[in-house]
């Protein structure tokens, strides 16, 4: 809906500042320590997360109701807490529909958390920026694919190992002619590498190439 989107917006901005600021500093310090500039972190869209009772007490949320608020996954567990990195997660026409938040702390699991009640197989971080390109990398990381995009590639992610028929769909009415993926070299993702291929050659006249992030190496894969 049009206030979600809103809603979402507005927080994501507030993140943003956050990110700017002393409270933000150990999330700044982590992106740094990855290797990321200014110019990514801000192309990209990134926030903080930190203290979510300053969150709530800013004055320029409070035209939003608080139920509002919790509904749009604001308040999901960890966020403003265990997970203070923040981006916004787009349908395919480029709204916000939801959030991700990641942890920094390397012990805390899961890595990345959700907002509540938003469909993540409806959107891809990333798709609007690839949309209309012939070619398109498909990764799992959220923030692999904002990167790549950030310096100006076509790549989306798709926040984990499935691939929705909405994401293909998607995709395929796009314009989009190659599909390139590059799944983590984990179990789970060679799972769904094959899964994905099995799917596309049955349903789908995308010609696909796999990469295989060991090697380097591309593979054509005939998917028609």
């Amino acid at each position: 809906s049009e206030r979600l989107e809103s809603l979402l917006e507005e927080a994501a901005q507030l993140m943003t500042e956050a990110l700017k600021q002393p409270a933000g500093a150990a999330v700044s310090a982590y992106w740094s320590g990855r290797g990321y500039s200014d110019t990514d972190i801000r192309e990209m869209g990134l926030g903080a997360y930190v203290d979510r009772q300053k969150f709530l007490a800013d004055t320029r949320l409070w035209h939003h109701p608080h139920e509002a608020i919790k509904a749009a996954g604001l308040l999901t567990e960890g966020f403003g807490g265990t997970h203070p990195l923040t981006i916004l997660w787009r349908d395919r026409a480029g709204r916000a529909t939801g959030m991700v938040a990641r942890a920094i702390d390397p012990l805390v699991e899961p890595k990345y958390k959700y907002s509540a009640g938003f469909i993540k197989k409806e959107g891809m971080i990333g798709f609007s920026e690839a949309r209309g390109s012939k070619s398109i990398l498909v990764v799992e990381g959220v923030l692999d694919a904002a990167l790549l995009t950030a310096r100006g590639l076509q790549a989306v992610a798709l926040g984990g190992t499935e691939l929705s028929k909405e994401q293909l769909q998607a995709i395929e009415e796009a314009g989009t002619r190659q599909l390139i993926l590059a799944l983590d070299e984990d179990e789970a993702g060679r799972k769904a590498t094959a899964k994905i291929i099995k799917t596309l050659s049955q349903t789908s006249r995308l010609r696909l190439y796999v990469v295989s992030l060991e090697t380097g190496l591309i593979h054509r894969l005939d998917a028609t």
